[in-house]
């Protein structure tokens, strides 16, 4: 049998399994991206895919969603977990969180992507929420 050793980057300690073993077949990272449906979010999806990462993939539109997850699951043997979700929508994050413990996944890495961001001086932008689409929406300094 071939030897399969599992380490983090920049962890001090390796694991190493007997290929085909429970406990290494139990074994996956998984990075979860938002705002995986286009752009820069698929993107970063594809390349995780490539170097062998599980991903869940979140956005609104699921069929982008699914295309991409059977894309990335046919090309790189992954498996990509398809998560609709509107992450704008309060109580959404929730949700996602919950639906997360349904199928039991456990995110290793967050690529939080989702949103968009506002330009401008921070002391001039509007503090009522109305320039924020989403939990990860940021605000940018300038002088």
């Amino acid at each position: 049998m071939r030897r399969v050793v599992m380490a983090r980057r920049g962890a001090r300690c390796q694991r190493v399994y007997e290929r085909g073993s429970p406990v290494a077949s139990m074994t996956r990272e998984i990075a979860l991206v938002t705002g995986a449906s286009s752009g820069i979010g698929a993107a970063l999806a594809r390349r995780l895919a490539r170097d062998g990462m599980h991903v869940g993939l979140v956005a609104r539109r699921a069929d982008r969603l699914e295309a991409l997850a059977t894309e990335l699951r046919a090309a790189h043997r992954i498996e990509a977990e398809v998560l609709t979700c509107d992450l704008a929508r309060p109580g959404s994050v929730a949700g996602l969180v919950d639906e997360l413990g349904r199928r039991e996944l456990q995110v290793d890495w967050l690529i939080n992507n989702a949103g968009y961001g506002t330009l401008g001086a921070f002391h001039t932008l509007p503090i009522d929420g109305s320039s924020t689409r989403s939990h990860s929406t940021s605000r940018h300094w300038s002088s």
